[in-house]
């Protein structure tokens, strides 16, 4: 039997290269950040519930679809409280219909960077979601599904977007660069 050199490396013992010294593969600043699971599924999760409000905003901004939602309601006898909704949907002016949408693409926006591990991301969500509430709280057209089971979502969400900054990189000057 061989024994081994003092300060070889050691060698795979079925094709006898030598094993590649992981310790100094572990510790490479060069090496690709892996992305953590939460940074998957929160911007899918994400995508999905700021895809619905978009098209649901989108479709109530068209004055003709609210109109033609009233007649049907009237006709197919819809409870009180939702014809009553229905009409305030009515006087609440478009702009505020497009520019919730905008926010809502800049929610979406800001998902997909955070999706790539950029932390300017996490800032277009949180002044996406601040300028959603400023509007809606100005505007005084909270009714827009701005109640507080949205407002609480929002906040988690970006308590839980908060708490995977650490694995976000600035920008492209550390891409890759673990720190």
């Amino acid at each position: 039997m061989r024994r081994p050199v003092v300060g070889a490396t050691p060698s795979h013992p079925t094709t006898g290269s030598p094993e590649p010294n992981t310790s100094i593969m572990n510790n490479n600043p060069w090496q690709e950040k892996k992305r953590p699971t939460a940074l998957i599924v929160l911007p899918i999760l994400t995508y999905i519930g700021s895809s619905i409000m978009l098209m649901t905003t989108l479709l109530m901004g068209a004055k003709n679809f609210l109109t033609d939602l009233l007649e049907n309601a009237y006709q197919m006898g819809f409870d009180d409280n939702v014809l009553k909704e229905l009409q305030s949907m009515m006087e609440i002016p478009s702009w505020v219909f497009y520019f919730f949408s905008g926010c809502l693409i800049l929610t979406v926006i800001g998902a997909a960077l955070m999706m790539r591990m950029e932390k300017i991301g996490f800032h277009i969500f949180v002044i996406s979601k601040l300028l959603l509430f400023g509007c809606a709280v100005i505007t005084g057209h909270g009714v827009l599904s701005l109640n507080s089971t949205y407002f609480l979502g929002s906040v988690i969400f970006a308590l839980l977007y908060f708490n995977q900054l650490k694995y976000m990189r600035k920008g492209e000057e550390d891409k890759g660069i673990n720190n």
